[in-house]
C-alpha cells in the first residue's frame, strides 16, 4: 500500500534541506567561464508576445495538464506541410505559441515561423547537451541543457541571463515557469535531486530543495504546490511559498510527469492512475489504466477527463477526474506517448510511429496516419498543424 509521510517525517527521514535566500552563479559573474552564448537571424516581428495571457510550455501550462485549448490541429489525416534542414541535432519536442515555434536541440535554441522560416538561432557555446523543451512566457523563452538555465528574448533569441546552479548538476529538466519563478530539478549520479526555483527577471536563486531517489522529472506547478515525481515511485509536493517539501507519497515506480489542478495531483504508475488532493491525501485509484511508455510522459488532463495509457498497451482510456471511472477505451497499434488535448480532439502520437485523432467525447479515432519518422520526440499542436520534431529536424503536419 502506498504510504505518506508528512513534511517533518520526510526532511526527517530522507535528509531533505531546504535553502531559501540563495545567490545564483551568473555566467557574467564568473572569470573561469567561457563567454556567453550568441543569436543569429532577424528574430520575429509579432506582438503577440508580450501579451499578459501568452504563455505556452511543453505540455501547455505549469500545471502540465497537456490541454491546448485555443488550438485546433488538422481536421483529417496530415501531410507534410513542410520540413527544416536535418542540422538541428536531437531535437527536443517543440514548443508552438502565437504563431511560431520553437526547439531546443543538441546544435542551439531556433524559433521557427509557422511557415517553417527559421527566424533566429541562439549558439550556447558549448554549453552541455541533454536539450530539453523549452518554456514561453510572454516574451521571454527559458531553456535547459545538462547544467544551465537560459533565459532569452523570445523575438530575437538574444540571451537575457544565463544561471549555472551553484550545487554541481549533470541534468536539468525541463522548466516550468508560474508568476514569476522558474522551477527546474537538477540530477546528480552522486546525490539526491533537487528542485530549483530561479527569479524569471534575473535567474538568481530564491531557493533549493532536495527530493529523494535518484532522479526527478520536470516539476508541475499549480497555486502554491510543486509536484515532483522521482523513479524510485516517490511523489512530491513541495509548498512554494516555504520553500520545503509538504508531504510525500510512496507509490508503485513512476511514469512520467504528474498533472495537477488546484484540486489534486494525477500520475500514471505500472499499477494505474492515482489521484491526492493538495494536502497529500489518496481520492481515487484507477486499477483499469497505466503510465505512459514513455518516461518524458504522464496523464494529460482537461476540466472533467484524465486521459493515461489503458490496461496491456495499445489503448488509451479517459477517466473522470472526481472519481478515476473508466468513461472510455480507444484501441491504438502501439502504446501511447505524447497525448496532446485540443479544443476538439485528442492527438496521440504511439510507440510505433502512428499519429492519432481521438475524439474527447466517446474515444472514436477520426483518423491516424503513420509517419516515415526516426526518434520522434513528441507532438505539439498549434495553428491548425502538428509539430514533430525527428531526424535532426522540424516538422509540420497539416
Amino acid at each position: 500500500m502506498p504510504s505518506r509521510r508528512t513534511r517533518r517525517s520526510v526532511l526527517a527521514a530522507a535528509g531533505v534541506t531546504t535553502v531559501a535566500g540563495c545567490t545564483s552563479v551568473l555566467r557574467s559573474d564568473r572569470d573561469d567561464q567561457s563567454p556567453s552564448g550568441s543569436a543569429t537571424g532577424d528574430g520575429f516581428s509579432n506582438r503577440e508576445f508580450g501579451g499578459e495571457a501568452t504563455a505556452r510550455m511543453v505540455r501547455y501550462d505549469a500545471a502540465n495538464a497537456g490541454a491546448a485549448a485555443i488550438s485546433t490541429g488538422p481536421s483529417g489525416s496530415p501531410t507534410e506541410r513542410w520540413a527544416s534542414e536535418r542540422t538541428l541535432g536531437s531535437p527536443a519536442r517543440p514548443t508552438a505559441l502565437a504563431g511560431a515555434v520553437f526547439t531546443n536541440a543538441v546544435n542551439g535554441i531556433s524559433g521557427f515561423t509557422a511557415d517553417g522560416e527559421r527566424r533566429w538561432a541562439y549558439d550556447p557555446n558549448g554549453s552541455e547537451l541533454n536539450p530539453a523543451p523549452v518554456a514561453v512566457v510572454r516574451d521571454r523563452l527559458y531553456a535547459t541543457r545538462s547544467t544551465a538555465v537560459f533565459a532569452l528574448d523570445a523575438r530575437t533569441g538574444e540571451e537575457r541571463w544565463v544561471v549555472e546552479p551553484p550545487v554541481e548538476t549533470s541534468r536539468l529538466t525541463a522548466p516550468a515557469v508560474a508568476d514569476d519563478t522558474v522551477y527546474v530539478v537538477g540530477q546528480h549520479p552522486e546525490r539526491a535531486p533537487t528542485l530549483w526555483a530561479l527569479a524569471t527577471p534575473d535567474g538568481s536563486v530564491r531557493w533549493r530543495v532536495a527530493l529523494g531517489g535518484e532522479s526527478a522529472g520536470p516539476p508541475v506547478v499549480v497555486d502554491d504546490r510543486a509536484y515532483c515525481v522521482t523513479t524510485n515511485g516517490g511523489l512530491y509536493a513541495v509548498a512554494t511559498g516555504e520553500a520545503a517539501v509538504a508531504w510525500e507519497q510512496s507509490l508503485e515506480p513512476a511514469v512520467g510527469p504528474p498533472a495537477a489542478t488546484g484540486d489534486g495531483v494525477f500520475v500514471g504508475t505500472r499499477a494505474g492512475v492515482a489521484c491526492y488532493d493538495a494536502d497529500g491525501a489518496e481520492r481515487w485509484r484507477a486499477s483499469n489504466s497505466t503510465a505512459l511508455d514513455s518516461p518524458h510522459d504522464g496523464p494529460v488532463l482537461d476540466d472533467a477527463t484524465v486521459y493515461a495509457g489503458g490496461p496491456g498497451g495499445e489503448s488509451l482510456v479517459a477517466l473522470a477526474v472526481d472519481s478515476g471511472e473508466e468513461r472510455w477505451c480507444a484501441s491504438l497499434s502501439g502504446d501511447p506517448r505524447a497525448p496532446v488535448v485540443t479544443a476538439d480532439s485528442l492527438y496521440v502520437q504511439d510507440s510505433t510511429g502512428e499519429i492519432a485523432a481521438v475524439s474527447r467525447t466517446d474515444g472514436s479515432v477520426a483518423w491516424s496516419t503513420r509517419l516515415s519518422l526516426r526518434s520522434m520526440t513528441g507532438v505539439t499542436a498549434g495553428d491548425d498543424g502538428l509539430y514533430v520534431g525527428a531526424d535532426d529536424r522540424l516538422l509540420r503536419y497539416d
